[in-house]
């Protein structure tokens, strides 16, 4: 426990300063707004874990950044144990006053939509369930506008203190992502994490086409029987990064792609793969002509 943190360094790292954040003094209420870098002081039992614009809704969600984690169903110390025993990376932690803690992994750079965000919380808590399927994780935290309990605060209902335990540190997306894969057989299946803009059934093809070439042809792989495959990003192989994690994930037939790198590849993706087929079909020309 460090004991030098406080309710402001908690909300400071969870939240940027032009945020909003909700903040409601029992479950059933829907909310205060407060702007983050004048919240000090302003306290209730719970708040919703991403910043919103609106209230309790996942519609009002700005950011998709904070994934809360909570056990149910065996003792404190046990719940730490758990935790400690898969290796889960975590942001902070709090005491509820009742019977679990609340973890939140905020990450460094904000998911792009809602479904990415799904994806990844389903996949911890399916690591979480695999370590003791007996244990209760609950499956509604996956909601970006779920509620989590207020630090320093009373919980009315056991009159005890909703703890401030840890506040370390933003987690960066490739770290989580290495994590993760450590369990793959605990991917989810029936998740397809996408961001590119929907295109008709001719420009979806013609996209999938492009890339099944960088699989096949550029990186020469393969997709295994999953319903997700990860593989290198061109544009983190581009800008030096760790090319070994395999940042860019491709689902489904569709082939629909996200880069868990940086959000910002996402909206550069589809042309650098485009641009990649082009190169090597002018170079595959040259050297036919020249050969």
């Amino acid at each position: 426990m460090d004991s030098s943190k406080t309710a402001n360094d908690f909300i400071e790292l969870l939240f940027n300063a032009d945020e909003t954040i909700c903040i409601c003094p029992q479950p059933n209420h829907y909310g205060f707004l407060h702007p983050v870098e004048s919240c000090g002081g302003q306290s209730g039992e719970f708040f919703v874990i991403n910043p919103t614009k609106g209230g309790r809704s996942d519609s009002s969600v700005t950011a998709f950044r904070n994934i809360l984690v909570e056990i149910d169903d065996m003792t404190l110390r046990d719940q730490v144990n758990h935790l400690k025993a898969i290796g889960m990376p975590f942001s902070t932690m709090v005491y509820s006053g009742g019977k679990s803690f609340h973890y939140i992994i905020s990450l460094e750079e904000s998911l792009s939509n809602k479904e990415i965000y799904k994806f990844l919380a389903q996949w911890i808590y399916n690591i979480i369930g695999s370590i003791d399927p007996d244990k209760y994780v609950d499956e509604q935290n996956k909601n970006p506008a779920r509620l989590s309990r207020f630090p320093n605060v009373i919980r009315e209902k056991t009159g005890r203190i909703q703890k401030l335990i840890y506040v370390r540190d933003r987690i960066k997306t490739d770290a989580l992502l290495s994590w993760l894969k450590l369990y793959p057989h605990c991917k989810p299946s029936d998740q397809k994490p996408t961001t590119q803009k929907r295109h008709g059934s001719a420009g979806r093809g013609q996209m999938a086409k492009v890339v099944d070439w960088y699989v096949h042809t550029y990186l020469g792989s393969g997709y295994q029987d999953k319903e997700t495959n990860f593989f290198q990003c061109p544009l983190c192989a581009e800008e030096g990064r760790d090319t070994s994690k395999d940042n860019l994930a491709i689902t489904g037939d569709d082939r629909y792609f996200h880069c868990f790198a940086s959000d910002d590849h996402n909206m550069h993706l589809a042309k650098k793969l485009h641009a990649l087929k082009r190169e090597h079909a002018s170079s595959k020309t040259k050297l036919e002509t020249h050969g």
